[in-house]
Parts: C-alpha cells; structure tokens; sequence
C-alpha cells in the first residue's frame, strides 16, 4: 500500500498518534520487504526452470526432477525470527 493511499483512507481531521504512525511506518516496510521475497523466490524458481530446459535438451540424465516453491506466510517468518532470536541470544 503506498502512502498517498494510506492518506486517502484515513480523513484528514482524524488526528493520528506517533505510535500509529510509526506502525503504518513498519507496515509499509514489511510489506515491501514481503514483495522482495516474493521477486527473489520468482526469479531463483525462473532460473531453475531454465536450467531445468536446458538440461533436458543436452542431457540424457537430468538431475532436476521437480521445481517446488512456497512463500512462508508472515506469520510464519514472525514465529521463526523470533525463535531464531531466541537462539542466539542463548548462545551469547
């Protein structure tokens, strides 16, 4: 969601508190981070079907035998990095 969108939404005498803004803040970066995700694990599958092509054509044997790919829902990437966290900060 891009800002001038947020803006629209919300009228303009409603007052908005600084937590609130720097939530909408965070938001707007997480979204944005969740689309690289998205891009990178797109252009990585790409890459794989291509080689994928190319082998199948050049080669008998074809290591690649199936291109699967997910994108972890954000809770999910919540849970983990906070386990993650956890982790390391027990091994300080």
């Amino acid at each position: 969601m891009i800002e001038e969108d947020l803006t629209k939404t919300i009228p303009e005498r409603t007052e908005i508190s600084e937590d609130s803004k720097a939530f909408m803040g965070q938001l707007m970066q997480f979204q944005e981070l969740m689309m690289m995700y998205n891009c990178a694990i797109r252009e990585v599958r790409t890459k794989l079907e291509v080689l994928n092509d190319e082998l199948a054509i050049r080669s008998p044997h074809n290591p690649i035998e199936m291109i699967k790919s997910r994108v972890k829902k954000p809770a999910s990437i919540v849970k983990n990095s906070r386990a993650e966290d956890l982790r390391y900060r027990w091994t300080l």
